[in-house]
């Protein structure tokens, strides 16, 4: 395994270890991971066995239809599979409920057959909903969730038996006019603020009460999407507390770049069984089957194949770092905040991109963070401890330099670690603001790189390994608020408002108040703010007093 020191930066990325198809490739070592010595193999979900009748219930699948633009009913479509495990024609009833509504259907199945049957709502019009209780992303409304029984009864004696839950909610991925992939959901475009997921925990030691923790400052940041990269973390624990904190899922089939699984049939049923554990979780919105590349033509076919059969309502996206507007490709290092306002502007930057699925600077944690991963005699000398806590990815290497070029000398480790907050901060603010403020024309998404550590570490995280907020976690609350005012440092200078609400902000009131470094007021200006629903606002180009300070600070106000 790759151990990560300050003469190397990255390290094989997965090697053969990723062959095989749905382990944990990360695990060889990756950029953000030193190698693990028994690569995560052995059992880490629960094992089970369990006891039937004659005839099995397997596979529900329950999908919700919208008359958009109206929510006030909903049709609701049950599928499941019955099979008969014997040599005789079983007859019986397949039942199922959820909140006061029942429905069933007595059928007979042939020996040893299974048969797949469908509740239409046209058929079942108990089906049909009114007023629904539906399922939105985080900032939008309440994550409401429904729990359907359903069962296959002989001679009044249950066989066999599920529990489904499922969210009633309506998804669409296309944008007028375009082939990029954009959002709405229950009729309201979706800004994706989100971030990258490789590993949940190194070991997979996969306490839920941690797991919680960390969905939950996900919730509290303001986002409203995690992407599981590679496949890695896919727990049921983890989609079942998405669908409870309103964070959507972008979720992989284990192929990384340059490596194709040597087992295609292996694959492929590792695939289906992926899709018929996870579909019935609302908060699981786009497929995709590769990291930052195309897989070969036979695998992205199987793969279409298998979810048209099975999960046709979800987009499909063959490639996390291409196509339908979407780029990967960083910066993974610390920019300075108008290089992220004016990211467009980069001659590096791909006019292609909508959707930034990858970007994301170094993120120091607190220095208790710093004191708890590593041994006394490591604290005050950046030394190999630090590489093996992936201080040199990202351009580590230049935080110094960078460090104090901004903010001047560093005295000592707490000096260090009182300058990284304040480049968190800025740096992560401006990284969602630069995007947010280019909301719907064109940009529809942006993924951090990463948002949840692996192991204690100084590089692409919001919060350390202990589960401590660093600055990083609340430059992202404040960018990523619902509703929002930020000075944008573009054209010389503008003020944005942004709203990510589904109804217009009017008859609003910004105030906008320039300090000299002195506390005395350079300037002041107000205006009445009226934003539409679900876009971004330009009420005003900054215009900067001639008695202004080289180091001066801007008061944005935004009332009702």
């Amino acid at each position: 395994p790759f151990e990560h020191i300050m003469g190397a930066v990255g390290g094989p990325c997965g090697g053969v270890g990723r062959l095989d198809g749905p382990t944990f490739g990360c695990s060889n070592g990756w950029d953000w991971l030193s190698g693990i010595r028994d690569r995560n193999s052995g059992i880490w979900q629960d094992v089970f066995l369990s006891a039937t009748g004659h005839v099995l219930m397997k596979d529900p699948l329950i999908t919700s239809d919208l008359p958009l633009p109206r929510t006030d009913i909903a049709s609701v479509t049950v599928q499941t599979t019955v099979q008969n495990t014997t040599g005789n024609v079983q007859k019986g009833i397949i039942k199922g409920s959820f909140d006061s509504i029942k429905f069933e259907k007595t059928i007979e199945i042939a020996p040893w057959r299974s048969l797949t049957f469908t509740f239409d709502p046209k058929d079942f019009a108990q089906l049909n909903i009114k007023n629904p209780k539906l399922w939105w992303p985080n900032g939008l409304g309440e994550q409401n969730l429904y729990s359907m029984h359903l069962s296959f009864e002989i001679d009044g004696k249950i066989s066999d038996e599920k529990e489904v839950t499922f969210g009633i909610r309506e998804i669409s991925y296309d944008i007028p006019g375009s082939d990029n992939l954009g959002l709405t959901v229950n009729g309201v475009r979706i800004f994706c603020k989100g971030g990258n997921w490789g590993l949940d925990e190194a070991l997979k030691r996969i306490d839920p009460k941690r797991l919680e923790a960390q969905i939950r400052m996900h919730k509290d940041a303001n986002f409203n999407m995690i992407r599981l990269w590679g496949g890695q973390a896919a727990s049921k624990i983890l989609y079942d507390l998405c669908d409870k904190y309103g964070i959507m899922i972008w979720d992989e089939f284990w192929q990384f770049n340059a490596a194709d699984p040597l087992d295609q049939d292996l694959y492929m049923a590792n695939v289906r069984d992926k899709i018929l554990n996870f579909r019935n979780h609302p908060s699981l919105v786009i497929w995709c089957a590769r990291n930052e590349a195309y897989p070969p033509k036979y695998l992205d076919d199987a793969v279409r194949y298998a979810l048209a059969e099975l999960d046709p309502l979800r987009h499909y996206q063959s490639n996390s770092g291409g196509g339908g507007g979407c780029n990967s490709g960083g910066p993974y290092e610390w920019q300075t905040p108008v290089d992220y306002y004016r990211f467009s502007e980069s001659k590096k930057f791909n006019k292609k991109e909508t959707f930034k699925t990858e970007i994301g600077p170094q993120s120091i944690p607190t220095l208790e963070s710093i004191q708890g991963m590593m041994p006394e005699k490591d604290w005050t000398s950046i030394t190999d401890a630090w590489a093996e806590h992936n201080f040199i990815s990202g351009g580590g290497r230049n935080l110094m330099k960078t460090m104090t070029k901004r903010y001047g000398k560093v005295v000592n480790v707490a000096d260090f670690v009182r300058k990284s907050q304040m480049m968190n901060y800025e740096g992560f603010r401006a990284l969602y603001e630069g995007r947010i403020g280019k909301m719907f024309s064109p940009t529809q998404g942006i993924l951090l790189w990463m948002s949840v550590p692996a192991q204690p570490s100084f590089v692409w995280q919001m919060f350390h390994y202990d589960l401590e907020p660093n600055a990083s976690l609340f430059a992202l609350q404040k960018a990523c608020e619902q509703i929002h005012i930020q000075f944008n440092e573009t054209d010389n200078g503008i003020i944005q408002v942004i709203n990510h609400e589904p109804k217009a902000l009017s008859r609003a009131y910004a105030k906008i108040t320039i300090y000299n470094i002195d506390g005395s007021v350079a300037a002041e200006k107000s205006h009445e703010v009226n934003t539409a629903a679900c876009s971004v606002n330009k009420i005003s180009d900054i215009k900067w007093p001639s008695n202004l300070t080289p180091v001066h600070f801007i008061k944005l106000e935004l009332r009702d």
